[in-house]
């Protein structure tokens, strides 16, 4: 008999500003997972791949290329059940590599998919442990985290997760370019090693940003989301990212590039006024404008 069951994550923006690798916030929107399976391999799927793409991104594979395919495959595989059918239909409303956290949805949902997939052929005695897992293909939880868990996340040394209660009334706009930005070429471009003067500035400033989301403090949430270890390093990556979150930050917006760009992400209690002075700025086609009550 062919088994079905749904699942979603939601978008990610990590860092913050200067939670580097650490603190992370999800987002109302959401990448979607079908699921259908069956341990009889007489039961037919009649699919024409193995993966069914919807959504506004479909430009991934569709076959056992897939990311999602692939992750469920390999928990299978490690678990003993390598000759489980299984077919996936994707809703995909994500961008990808725009630093929204695509990636962490992908494993979140794949390993949700694995661990029902498990559950079911195993009575419960076989599960995922979906974050640690998660976190172990990820390599840092600021993505996974939040999509996870959903609010905002901090991740300690010690990968234990911190949800920051955040006062009500959080506004975030987001603003994605239409302009891949590699994650890897991202991690590439920041140095090895920073001075002295610029890790203290940072931790003061991710403190303030603590503070700022648990009191539903503006002014403090616009010193917090000021970043000194990662994003001027990598103006070479985002250029336009950087210019525009430079230019809002000196309308004292809280502003910063979202996960590895290019998409960037401004934060305010209560409302941010008059859109258009906010977004209106040089090539806007290249850029769609997202506004969510978080």
């Amino acid at each position: 008999m062919i088994k079905s069951k749904k699942f979603k994550a939601p978008a990610t923006s990590a860092n913050l500003g200067p939670g580097f690798d650490c603190l992370g916030l999800a987002l109302p929107f959401y990448d979607e997972l079908e699921v259908f399976w069956s341990d009889n391999l007489s039961d037919k799927f009649d699919y024409d791949q193995l993966v069914e793409l919807q959504g506004r991104y479909i430009d991934v594979p569709n076959d056992n290329r897939n990311l999602l395919y692939k992750l469920i495959d390999n928990e299978l595989i490690q678990n003993g059940f390598g000759a489980v059918k299984f077919h996936l239909r994707c809703v995909n409303s994500i961008p990808h590599a725009r630093g929204l956290g695509s990636s962490s949805a992908a494993i979140i949902l794949s390993l949700k998919a694995a661990d029902a997939i498990l559950n079911d052929l195993t009575k419960g005695t076989q599960r995922v442990n979906i974050f640690s897992r998660a976190l172990e293909i990820e390599g840092h939880g600021d993505n996974v985290a939040p999509c996870f868990y959903g609010g905002c996340q901090l991740v300690t040394l010690n990968s234990e997760v911190v949800q920051i209660p955040v006062h009500k009334n959080l506004k975030a706009l987001v603003q994605v370019n239409s302009e891949p930005c590699s994650t890897k070429d991202a991690r590439e471009a920041l140095p090895k090693q920073i001075f002295r003067s610029l890790a203290v500035k940072n931790t003061a400033s991710v403190a303030t940003l603590i503070m700022a989301l648990i009191n539903g403090d503006n002014e403090l949430l616009f010193q917090g989301t000021e970043d000194f270890v990662h994003q001027d390093f990598r103006k070479n990556v985002y250029p336009e990212s950087l210019n525009r979150v430079k230019k809002l930050r000196e309308l004292g917006i809280a502003t910063a590039i979202s996960g590895a760009g290019s998409t960037i992400i401004s934060l305010k209690f209560g409302n941010f006024g008059d859109l258009s002075k906010i977004v209106h700025h040089e090539n806007n086609e290249k850029w769609e404008v997202l506004h969510f009550g978080l």
